[in-house]
């Protein structure tokens, strides 16, 4: 058997902050989702794709550091699918439909699913299977209407119409900054701050 050791986190998952009514400003919020981004990015640098993302998995403490967890669960889902076994709601819709189908190999793409399904279901309340009708959320409607884009590129069904690789869809959260406040100082920001970190990037990794 193999094991992944983490750290403990104390903090709340985004799951729960949701349900708890925690609110996000916009740029609280594509700050958190580019810090998510950015985090993958590295990993998919490495040769590594999470397979399995969920707002449960998504750590944010009150100052916006993010931790992820759950690396290497997607694995386990077919396995699970093909014996009906019970899972979570708050976690498989998130899942990329080629994990669900086998169809083909697993890369960063699987993860950019997952992250523009989490956005989706944060700033609407609902998930795209169920209403279609994005703009019913008011609170969140200008930056719903400024990802359109943006989830256009991430919830393809079939990862070949999606954003190639996470550094697209960070460039998609800076037109997304620009269009609300005028600038992508709030992406950017975050990109400074992950510039100490090595990479040690595998050439030969899909990014």
């Amino acid at each position: 058997y193999y094991y992944i050791a983490s750290e403990h986190i104390n903090t709340e998952n985004w799951l729960t902050l949701n349900e708890d009514n925690v609110e996000f400003s916009h740029s609280e919020l594509l700050q958190v989702l580019a810090k998510i981004a950015i985090a993958l990015r590295h990993a998919h640098l490495k040769g590594v794709t999470h397979g399995s993302l969920h707002p449960a998995a998504i750590y944010v403490t009150p100052d916006l550091k993010v931790k992820i967890d759950d690396f290497g669960f997607h694995v386990l889902i077919p396995e699970l699918m093909s014996e009906k076994a019970e899972i979570e709601e708050d976690f498989k819709f998130y899942v990329p439909p080629e994990i669900v189908r086998q169809t083909t190999e697993i890369d960063g793409r699987a993860d950019i699913y997952s992250l523009g399904m989490i956005l989706f279901h944060i700033l609407s309340g609902q998930l795209p299977f169920f209403e279609p009708e994005l703009l019913s959320s008011k609170e969140h409607r200008s930056l719903i209407s400024a990802a359109e884009n943006l989830f256009a590129h991430s919830l393809r069904k079939n990862p070949e119409r999606r954003f190639l690789n996470l550094k697209d869809f960070i460039t998609e959260l800076k037109n997304i900054s620009c269009e609300l406040f005028g600038t992508t100082d709030v992406i950017e920001v975050v990109e400074e701050e992950f510039k100490s970190i090595p990479t040690n990037c595998n050439p030969q990794a899909f990014v």
